[in-house]
């Protein structure tokens, strides 16, 4: 992962979640006896374990503390472990005990204070569900907290489908789309003329890629969206919650547009709508070509280019004519074999002449 040594770091932590954070009278508890004495069966999220240890052995907390170089589920997985529990003991401390209990704050704000320092190193961040009653942990997205001040539906399916430590089966995120699905539809401005192409989308999307079920009148899933494969499916699944979460974000854009526009009108300035045309203005388009005006050429520059193109033209014609010269060079053979043929005959003749010539004479 990094240079960062996260076995060491865990141990750390868990020395600390081990500590005594609560005491009654001469008693002390650590985190996990403290809810293991009633808080921790009736937690929503127990998973249907019966105390913090059988939890530990079902997450394999002891093994990944054993293991020198963790891998980042293992690690989130760990601190998921133990910043319920720690919650869990907090809120238990606050609902349930009296004054004649002690909470050691310096304790529990260390506990805290370490996990953060490993969440900020693997750029995680924390989300708590009021409805599950449990912590996830997230990759740090600014854009989550936009809809942060949504009701906790919202949030818990966010969150829910977020998760690399849950990881959502793929039913469970069909669910969980269709469940925003039906949240978004309560949203004012779907039809407006900003927001109408992203709605429609994702309409599309819940209604064709197996999320919703489908009515009488929806006639049979089309071919090419039953002929995906479950991976598929699930990348579609994916882009379905992107456009759900981009589209919240755009419809939330209203809100913040009236506060600066109240703040603009306090301030006696007025908002000024920028026009296409002085945004083209500002990119030195040309209003004819819609071009950059510094990209349109003078006559001079035309003329350059032209005596330009003209003489690299004259350089690919001469290439041509020399490459075709020099091939056809290579095509003609080194000597004419037909010259060569009478030349010797000529050359016989003439000795054999000769020769009759001499025996005549001697």
């Amino acid at each position: 992962m990094t240079d960062y040594d996260f076995h060491d770091s865990m141990i750390q932590v868990e020395m600390i979640f081990q500590s005594h954070v609560i005491s009654f009278g001469y008693k002390e508890y650590s985190l996990e006896t403290y809810v293991d004495r009633g808080a921790f069966a009736k937690w929503k999220a127990n998973e249907a374990c019966a105390d913090t240890d059988e939890m530990r052995t079902s997450l394999n907390i002891d093994g990944i503390l054993r293991s020198d170089d963790p891998s980042a589920i293992e690690v989130l997985t760990y601190l998921q472990y133990v910043l319920n529990i720690a919650e869990l003991a907090r809120r238990t401390f606050n609902r349930e005990e009296g004054e004649d209990y002690g909470f050691d704050i310096r304790i529990y704000t260390e506990l805290l204070s370490k996990v953060r320092e490993i969440l900020k190193v693997l750029n995680y961040e924390l989300r708590y569900s009021h409805e599950k009653e449990f912590i996830y942990l997230l990759p740090f997205d600014p854009a989550s907290d936009l809809i942060g001040d949504k009701d906790d539906s919202w949030m818990s399916a966010v969150t829910e489908y977020r998760s690399e430590l849950m990881a959502p089966s793929l039913e469970r995120k069909r669910e969980l789309l269709v469940n925003l699905g039906s949240e978004i539809e309560r949203l004012p401005d779907n039809l407006s003329p900003e927001h109408t192409g992203l709605y429609s989308r994702i309409e599309f999307l819940l209604n064709n890629v197996n999320l919703r079920p489908r009515g009488e009148d929806d006639g049979e899933v089309p071919e090419r969206i039953a002929s995906m494969d479950p991976k598929e499916l699930e990348e579609w699944y994916d882009e379905t919650f992107r456009l759900i979460m981009l589209h919240i974000l755009t419809a939330e854009s209203g809100e913040s547009i009236e506060k600066v526009d109240r703040l603009a009108d306090e301030c006696g300035i007025g908002i000024h709508e920028i026009t296409r045309d002085e945004i083209d203005e500002l990119l030195g388009v040309s209003k004819e070509k819609k071009i950059p005006s510094w990209a349109i050429p003078n006559e001079e520059e035309i003329e350059v280019r032209k005596e330009k193109r003209r003489k690299i033209a004259e350089a690919e014609a001469a290439a041509e004519e020399e490459v075709r010269r020099v091939v056809k060079r290579k095509k003609e053979p080194l000597f004419d074999v037909r010259k060569v043929i009478w030349t010797v005959i000529i050359a016989d003749l003439i000795f054999v002449v000769f020769l009759l010539f001499y025996f005549f004479l001697f």
